[in-house]
């Protein structure tokens, strides 16, 4: 529930992925990614802040001048002097590419949601054959020769189909992804808008140095001097990033339903979403969850636990109609007793809560992560006193 997953999901070696994998795939790479920009982006304030001391000191250097008046002038020794040229010498000579990074990983993050969508084609459709009856497919002599048996054929038909469709303007890609896996317009709380700017961008900094052109205008209906040249600003990948994040996992959520992988749910719900959660991103958890209104998670406990998650952050981001309007609506009595001590914390009833620790066989690793404790944790005299039981607890085991 609030434990992650440890156990790896595999998938086979094929074209066609599992739900699991793609689902565990994007998961990590994006996770991969901003743990990447989180060091990228602290080394590339160190170097702007110390550039000026260090041209300085190399300044002093090349012109020669007597040690001593070296030391005077920076007050450092001359061991110092030497730490400082070799650690700043290396950064200077890897500076020039630090923004190029910044760009790559921008191009590398848009390039995720293309193979997530291309992933989720080809499984639709190879689960669906039927829907390629009228469409226009090639197949080549080298398919037929290489193709074991007719299952086979059929993912080397699909992988054809699908990366036809991929060349395709962005967003009709979208459209298409949206309507195999039954998203309605009006049931998507994400920023698409966003996104295929972002997917305009990253053409031009390919294509264009980043300048903006009269495409990049009427592609994404920015109305922008032509010329202007558009940067990777830290606040503007952090904002396409998050979008893209839940975008994808609503896409994930629909496509593991549709294929009634509990496997894959359970990985959104107790990783990532719990994940966003944990870092108290109660905006994005509350845009995921808007978007999966209509979703049965298949799964009685994925069920009730999403509903746990989604009253949290309505609860934290001060809905408090709303979070008391959904709150009011669930009954609990025939709940698990660790989804009653649940309900019991969302209504602040502390002896209830009380009460069920031990029915509810709470985890001493659930009570110091799970956000749904947050509040409860803050009264020193309940939180000693839960902490004490459940670490005795754990300590028979």
């Amino acid at each position: 529930m609030t434990q992650k997953s440890e156990k790896k999901v595999k998938g086979k070696n094929s074209c066609i992925k599992e739900v699991p994998y793609i689902v565990t795939g994007f998961s990590r790479n994006m996770k991969a990614i901003l743990q990447f920009m989180q060091i990228l982006n602290p080394m590339i304030d160190d170097i702007k802040k110390q550039a000026p001391i260090v041209d300085k000191l190399f300044d002093q250097k090349g012109k020669e001048v007597a040690g001593r008046q070296i030391l005077a002038k920076s007050k450092l020794t001359s061991e110092e002097i030497q730490i400082i040229e070799e650690h700043f010498a290396a950064l200077r000579k890897i500076s020039p590419s630090l923004s190029l990074l910044k760009k790559s990983s921008f191009l590398i993050l848009i390039s995720y949601l293309e193979f997530l969508m291309k992933d989720v084609l080809k499984v639709y459709y190879y689960q669906h054959w039927e829907a390629l009856q009228d469409k226009e497919v090639k197949v080549s002599i080298t398919d037929l020769n290489v193709s074991s048996d007719i299952e086979e054929l059929k993912k080397l038909v699909v992988e054809g189909y699908v990366d036809g469709l991929i060349y395709k303007n962005w967003q009709e890609q979208v459209k298409l992804v949206l309507k195999i896996l039954g998203i309605k317009d009006q049931d998507l709380s994400s920023d698409l808008d966003l996104i295929n700017e972002a997917d305009k961008r990253r053409n031009i900094l390919i294509h264009n140095e980043g300048k903006v052109n009269q495409k990049y205008i009427r592609e994404s209906g920015k109305n922008i001097p032509i010329g202007t040249e558009l940067k990777i600003t830290d606040s503007y990948f952090d904002e396409v990033y998050n979008e893209i994040y839940v975008f994808g996992l609503i896409l994930l959520t629909y496509l593991s339903v549709n294929m009634k992988n509990v496997k894959a749910l359970h990985w959104i719900l107790e990783e990532d979403v719990f994940e966003l959660l944990k870092k108290e991103k109660y905006s994005l958890v509350l845009k995921y969850f808007n978007s999966c209104k209509k979703i049965d998670f298949i799964d009685g406990e994925l069920e009730t636990e999403s509903q746990v998650n989604y009253l949290l952050a309505l609860k934290y981001s001060g809905m408090q109609k709303e979070y008391e309007k959904e709150l009011n609506k669930i009954k609990t009595s025939h709940l698990q007793p660790i989804f009653q001590l649940a309900f019991a914390v969302l209504k602040n009833d502390k002896r209830k809560f009380c009460q069920l620790i031990s029915k509810a066989k709470l985890r001493l690793d659930e009570w110091e992560n799970w956000p749904l404790f947050k509040e409860f944790k803050e009264d020193e005299e309940l939180s000693k006193k839960v902490y004490q039981k459940l670490k005795k607890k754990n300590a028979k085991k």
